[in-house]
């Protein structure tokens, strides 16, 4: 990022808040697995990523 002109302070910004909320995704999908089933969630959240863009 750096070469396309953001400085280092941005791009280790974005970076950690990617990884954050990658990890507490994934945490967060894991817990309503264990409580619902894999089936239903896998169903709501690949629904809920197809609207999100």
């Amino acid at each position: 990022m750096r070469s396309t002109g953001y400085p280092l302070g941005a791009s280790l910004s974005f970076l950690s808040t990617l990884n954050l909320g990658g990890a507490l995704g994934a945490l967060g999908g894991a817990a309503l697995a264990d409580w619902y089933g894999i089936k239903p969630v896998t169903a709501a959240l690949g629904e809920s990523g197809r609207f999100s863009s």
